[in-house]
């Protein structure tokens, strides 16, 4: 791995890896495609920002654009910390991560596609069942794991809760209209989602630190650092 290291990868095997990338521009272009023959939207509306289609400064939409990337943060990293976990042996934390991304990119895609606020009504389904459908798969999580989330840094989770059943308790029981009813709303949310993200990234830096310092005590190469590594998750498996 070191001499591997110094002389880098061998251009065959650099062609070899382009396979991925072969296969993911095919994907890309498939979706261009239909993009461009569809006409049930004006290609522009497709490719370009909505502030500049609209004619509105730049920084329209800023906080929920934020509120996505974070939403995405938070998948990504425990995606990450998922796929190190069952590298090194720990099939309980990469279930307990993978499920986390997989509850969180639920979130994420209704986020940013509207899906309870759009798609669920124009099928004819109520906001209240729209909101009970997506939130569902994170209350499983949170039932199913709820051994393992207590292992972990919890409160970040009970502080994200917290904040957007507090944020929309408020909103119906004041009755709250106009730039009110949105600041409580939806600035209950983004707190949410920041703490949410947080969650995910510290979460995922704790495990990787006790997976990864379990597999080189299990190697031998250095017994005590990992020993002192596998807290506070050491009954993670």
């Amino acid at each position: 791995m070191a001499q591997l290291a110094k002389r880098g990868f061998a251009f065959r095997l650099q062609l070899k890896g382009l396979t991925p990338l072969f296969t993911l521009w095919a994907s890309g272009a498939l979706i261009l495609l239909v993009a461009q023959l569809q006409n049930k939207a004006p290609i522009q509306q497709l490719f370009l920002d909505p502030a500049y289609i609209t004619k509105s400064p730049w920084y329209t939409g800023l906080l929920s654009t934020t509120g996505i990337l974070c939403w995405t943060v938070a998948s990504t990293s425990a995606l990450g910390g998922a796929w190190v976990a069952a590298r090194t042996g720990r099939s309980g934390a990469a279930k307990f991560l993978f499920s986390g991304a997989c509850a969180t990119t639920i979130l994420l895609l209704d986020d940013m596609l509207q899906i309870h606020s759009v798609w669920f009504p124009s099928a004819g389904i109520g906001k209240s069942s729209a909101q009970l459908i997506i939130i569902a798969p994170t209350v499983v999580w949170l039932f199913v794991f709820s051994s393992d989330l207590l292992r972990t840094r919890w409160l970040l989770v009970i502080a994200s809760l917290g904040v957007f059943a507090i944020s929309v308790m408020l909103d119906s029981v004041l009755s709250l209209k106009g730039s009110l009813s949105l600041f409580i709303e939806d600035g209950g949310k983004f707190l949410g989602i920041l703490s949410w993200c947080q969650y995910f990234v510290l979460t995922t830096k704790d495990i990787a630190n006790s997976t990864i310092g379990a597999a080189i005590g299990a190697a031998g190469d250095d017994k005590e650092t990992a020993e002192d590594a596998l807290q506070p998750l050491a009954s993670f498996s």
